[in-house]
């Protein structure tokens, strides 16, 4: 267990744990009432079909919740993948990024397939987790099922799609590599003129590339169309990494992989709180990285001044005005990442403006710390699970 599965445990408590594929299915009552007693918010729910058939199930851990509402960027990215246990089902992720850019685990889910009536009960239950969020953004794949069901549960959610997906299907379509680079520089450019030259070149392809992301739409995919910030989560690679992660505890049995996934909690807070004590700087680690590279570029470039807050920032054949009461510039940067871009930054030196400032709280270290601030705790030994009163034995 300890080799394959990175789980610190004696051989006695491996093999105890692990059990029948079938007894595994009659702990998840008494395994999720151990859950949430020593880790209160935590919501977890099964779904059964004729009270004893196994359908659905959904796990989010308390601190998980609690540091997505106050201290992550309202971006969730959802995939699936299929558990490899004796019976199967396919597993739901739901992830985000925090202000270090680093992989966040909100919620996870068991469901039988992909398909409308199971993504449609497991978005229901995440509403019930975290509620109305303002501004809140989804990022999948093009699956149908993923479409209705936000749209159903979250109906004033942006929902994205990946990039990636989008980019591939283009080259299994057309197998032109002249096209990907044009939606690649299309979808990820913060500036209209040059997703309009992009465009163009895509739309005089006679293979029809242009017609196909017309009709998927093209505020789903292009970041300066997105009515919503996307921040830097263009793509559903940090779900797929997700997935990864857990791709040989996918072979456990269902108690046990969930147990394997709140270790992997227990283990992610404590590291990424230890980490993030040792920093000293404003931002995090990732963070004061992406603003020195940016201040590296404003330093050939010309300030002039408008008024108190706006300014004319010139760079070579460029120009561009930065406003920074509202926290904007033209290129459209500024305002999509909640990060001063090059040209924030050279306004900032020309006035003797703190830079930080200007950062999204989400992008610091004290916030960063808040997001792990709580402890995942062990469900305790398997002998002192209570056994609820409305037990009933169940079939898989």
């Amino acid at each position: 267990m300890r080799q394959d599965y990175d789980i610190n445990m004696s051989y006695e408590k491996a093999w105890r744990v692990r059990g029948s594929p079938e007894e595994s299915y009659n702990l998840l009552r008494r395994y999720g009432e151990a859950l949430k007693f020593t880790n209160p918010g935590t919501i977890f729910h099964m779904e059964l079909e004729d009270d004893r058939f196994f359908k659905y199930l959904f796990m989010v851990v308390g601190p998980c919740v609690r540091g997505f509402l106050n201290c992550i960027r309202p971006v969730i990215v959802m995939d699936g993948t299929f558990l490899k246990n004796k019976y199967r089902g396919q597993l739901v992720v739901v992830v985000c990024l925090d202000g270090n850019n680093q992989i966040y685990p909100l919620a996870f889910g068991v469901v039988d397939r992909e398909k409308d009536d199971s993504i449609q009960w497991f978005l229901e239950k995440l509403k019930g987790a975290i509620g109305e969020v303002p501004n809140l953004g989804f990022v999948t794949d093009r699956k149908t099922c993923f479409s209705k069901g936000i749209s159903s549960v979250f109906p004033s959610a942006f929902h994205g799609l990946c990039v990636q997906y989008l980019s591939q299907n283009l080259h299994d379509k057309y197998n032109n590599d002249t096209v990907a680079t044009l939606f690649y520089n299309a979808s990820r450019t913060y500036r209209e003129s040059t997703f309009v030259e992009a465009w163009r070149h895509l739309l005089a392809f006679p293979n029809g590339s242009g017609k196909y992301l017309n009709d998927v739409g093209i505020a789903r995919w292009s970041r300066v169309h997105c009515p919503r910030r996307r921040y830097n989560m263009m793509t559903t690679n940090i779900a797929e990494s997700m997935n990864s992660i857990l791709k040989k505890p996918r072979y456990l049995p269902i108690a046990s992989f969930l147990e394997h996934v709140r270790a992997l909690l227990q283990r992610w807070f404590w590291e990424h709180r230890e980490e993030g004590i040792k920093v000293t700087s404003t931002l995090t680690k990732w963070a004061e990285l992406v603003i020195q590279k940016k201040q590296e570029g404003a330093l050939t470039m010309k300030v002039n001044p408008i008024d108190c807050y706006q300014f004319h920032v010139k760079n070579l054949d460029k120009e561009e005005v930065v406003n920074l009461q509202t926290k904007e510039c033209t290129c459209k940067e500024f305002q999509a990442e909640q990060l001063p871009c090059s040209h924030a930054i050279a306004a900032t030196r020309d006035r003797n403006i703190n830079v930080y400032s200007l950062c999204a709280n989400y992008y610091t270290n004290e916030c960063l710390l808040a997001a792990y601030a709580e402890v995942v705790y062990p469900v305790g030994n398997q002998s002192d699970w209570k056994t609820s009163e409305d037990y009933v034995h169940i079939t898989v």
